[in-house]
């Protein structure tokens, strides 16, 4: 009887552990990790560090991760939860300059943050051209023009050549510029994204690229990263050639860029072709052809491929 009374009270033991192992125990360590990640601070982020940064100040990005954090709730200050692409999205909206943010975590509270600046490559001028007419292709009677073999066609004369502002007898090329009106600039990277303000700086380190355009907003694309890298190409090549590209003017529906050299006269470029091959058409035009009559230069027009028309003041 009592043998059997012992079993019982063994069955009954074995039971109460049983349950305790199954339920209890995995319970409390249930509730004690929920506790230790989300109530207690041992998981919460206690500082958020950004290196990589040499134009935006790193208070103001100091100033950028506390309001995140603020605004995150208790679960979004926690490191194994937080939203590193809400991070990350609302970072390079805050702050135009930021190319690329790699997030890392350190445990068992800290976030690395290594930023990549946008580099300025231009700068783009939003303009009015109020009363200007529509840009045409040129034709090519009339002006003087070099083919690539350095042939002559035609006589050099001063009319009847299409130009992109008029059908032109009288109007000098010069006076597009002085109707060009800017509104306002902003340095641009080489994807064409606006960085910050800029001032339009004539025949400096950044091409001042001026074309008509809307209102302009702080990382916003302005221009193709294909139109960016031709500036800089046409840039590169006119200063190779010993000229002095002063400023640009895009029609990024033609596909044309204007260039003023010297403040005197104006280059105008097909951006649909090829850029090298212009630029050695305009080398050769200057050098064999138009020699020292390039100080009476209106225009020379490089959009009929393997030729450069001139015009004469």
């Amino acid at each position: 009887m009592i043998e059997r009374r012992k079993k019982k009270e063994n069955k009954k033991k074995e039971k109460l552990f049983k349950h305790f192992l199954f339920f209890v125990l995995p319970t409390i360590l249930i509730v004690g990790l929920f506790y230790l990640i989300v109530v207690s601070q041992y998981f919460q982020i206690k500082n958020i560090n950004f290196s990589g940064s040499q134009e935006i100040a790193v208070s103001d990005l100091e100033i950028f991760a506390n309001s995140f954090l603020a605004g995150s709730g208790r679960l979004g200050k926690n490191l194994i939860f937080f939203n590193e692409e809400a991070f990350v999205g609302k970072l390079r909206q805050s702050f135009s300059g930021v190319k690329t943010a790699e997030i890392k975590r350190i445990w068992p509270g800290e976030i690395q943050v290594t930023i990549t600046e946008r580099k300025p490559e231009a700068i783009f001028c939003a303009v009015n051209l109020a009363g200007q007419p529509e840009e045409k292709k040129p034709v090519s009677s009339g002006d003087t023009a070099k083919n690539n073999n350095g042939a002559r066609d035609g006589q050099q004369t001063t009319t009847d050549t299409v130009k992109p502002i008029t059908s032109v007898k009288e109007q000098p090329l010069k006076d597009f510029w002085d109707k060009a009106i800017v509104r306002g600039c902003y340095f641009i990277d080489n994807e064409g994204i606006t960085l910050k303000d800029a001032a339009l700086i004539l025949g400096g380190r950044y091409p001042g690229i001026m074309a008509e355009a809307g209102d302009l907003l702080l990382g916003k694309q302005v221009m193709t990263e294909e139109l960016v890298s031709a500036a800089k190409e046409i840039q590169q090549g006119l200063t190779g050639l010993g000229l002095n590209p002063r400023k640009y003017f895009l029609f990024s529906r033609n596909k044309e860029m204007r260039v003023l050299i010297n403040d005197q006269w104006t280059i105008i470029f097909d951006l649909g072709t090829d850029l090298n091959r212009q630029l050695s058409v305009l080398g050769r035009s200057l050098k064999e052809e138009i020699k020292e009559r390039a100080v009476s230069l209106d225009y020379i027009d490089l959009r009929v491929e393997g030729r450069a028309y001139y015009r004469l003041r």
